[in-house]
């Protein structure tokens, strides 16, 4: 997940190869969640089935892009599939006498990032159901904006809204 911040601009300037890249480290993320609860079949469960929905909403979108509805059902997977994940971590991390503080550090910085990927899929939501929910006044959403948001301004928005008030590029209308 932190590798995709830092490479996600450079992979959305690649096309298909980026988003083959994206699903790559997607299902890398897939994968731990069912190498950490293997053994535990009931658990293993609960983490396959959101993964698959997910995928097949993302794969849905990437062969049917122009299809507003798929855009809006794979967001709303996302946010179900993160809000799972926050309540499954922050369950396990404090709730559990067994781990350390030091964990339970990690633990907090891995909700904050998830929070913030969780909060830029609610804003991919609100564009998709609204065209005009956000407006932006920077070079880096022109030409079309509404490509450049679900392909990347999202995150940006929603990291810089959660670590400061904004620099006022990309704006609720």
């Amino acid at each position: 997940l932190l590798a995709l911040f830092p490479t996600y601009p450079f992979l959305v300037s690649l096309g298909p190869v980026g988003q083959l890249v994206e699903l790559t480290i997607g299902l890398i993320v897939f994968a731990t969640g069912i190498r950490a609860t293997q053994g535990r079949a009931h658990q293993m469960l609960k983490t396959i089935v959101p993964c698959l929905i997910v995928l097949l909403f993302w794969l849905l979108e990437q062969a049917f892009a122009h299809i507003s509805w798929i855009r809006i059902f794979r967001a709303i997977a996302f946010i179900l599939f993160y809000l799972l994940m926050i309540w499954s971590i922050s369950r396990n991390v404090f709730r559990s006498r067994v781990i350390s503080r030091t964990e339970q550090l990690y633990g907090a910085i891995c909700l904050y990032l998830i929070i913030g990927v969780l909060f830029s899929h609610i804003y991919i939501l609100l564009q998709a159901s609204n065209p005009q929910a956000f407006g932006c006044t920077s070079v880096m959403c022109q030409p079309d904006f509404d490509l450049k948001f679900r392909t990347g301004v999202h995150v940006y928005f929603s990291f810089i809204t959660l670590t400061s008030v904004g620099y006022g590029d990309v704006i609720p209308l």
